[in-house]
């Protein structure tokens, strides 16, 4: 058995319109936010915030990363994405507002969200969008065929976090990966819709850990099918 090579978080591939370009909406992060790997945003893991991971808005303008999937009967709040990390177009970091390529946990700044310091994030709406996603580890004898894999499409399922805390800059990634082990197809909800398998086809062995997968988003906010009032983590 042979891994496939991991690549990190949620990955673009294209939009139902067709388009390669996806739209991007550029939010701030609140001064001093420290994302968490747990339900609810605590109680987990504390993490940078970093390009693949997804993202909810929360009450007060600002986003926050979002929860591993809870919801399995009805609809979560917290199990709700807004959107994708591609980019941070301005950090405070070492006294310096600059670009960087990952969010440091904590970053705090002064003047406010709509200050000339606050922390900016790059975010491609879920919406009407498909993304490829890995698998953790090699699933087993319940998916170890390209037929199985294929048998999964049309089905729910969750995300999850494996922490990733060697090799990394301060503190652990997130890392989100494809959840099998409670997908389903006829009652409950799950945040992914598992809509195709990559594009790399029969060249993955379908054997070992990483699997690529196309999904989209179940549990999306701000989709503009959901009441207001429902659409908002506070």
């Amino acid at each position: 058995m042979a891994n496939n090579q991991h690549f990190y978080g949620f990955r673009f591939f294209r939009s139902l319109s067709g388009t390669d370009t996806p739209q991007i909406f550029t939010v701030p992060i609140a001064s001093a936010y420290a994302p968490n790997t747990g339900a609810d945003g605590s109680g987990g893991t504390s993490v940078n915030l970093n390009i693949g991971d997804p993202v909810q808005f929360v009450d007060g303008g600002t986003v926050r990363l979002v929860q591993p999937g809870a919801a399995t009967t009805s609809a979560v709040l917290d199990d709700a994405t807004f959107g994708i990390v591609v980019g941070f177009p301005r950090v405070k970091l070492d006294g310096a507002v600059k670009p960087s390529s990952y969010y440091p946990t904590a970053t705090s700044y002064n003047g406010g969200i709509a200050g000339a310091e606050a922390t900016l994030v790059s975010v491609i709406p879920v919406k009407d969008n498909i993304f490829e996603i890995d698998l953790g580890a090699a699933p087993g004898a319940s998916f170890d065929t390209a037929a199985e894999y294929a048998a999964a499409v049309g089905k729910g399922a969750h995300f999850t976090y494996s922490v990733i805390a060697s090799g990394v800059r301060g503190a652990p990634k997130a890392n989100p990966l494809l959840d099998l082990t409670n997908i389903n197809s006829t009652t409950g909800i799950r945040q992914l819709r598992i809509v195709g398998m990559s594009k790399l086809g029969d060249t993955q062995d379908f054997t070992g850990a990483a699997v690529r997968m196309q999904v989209m988003f179940n549990a999306v906010q701000l989709s503009g099918y959901t009441p207001q009032t429902a659409d908002i983590e506070t």
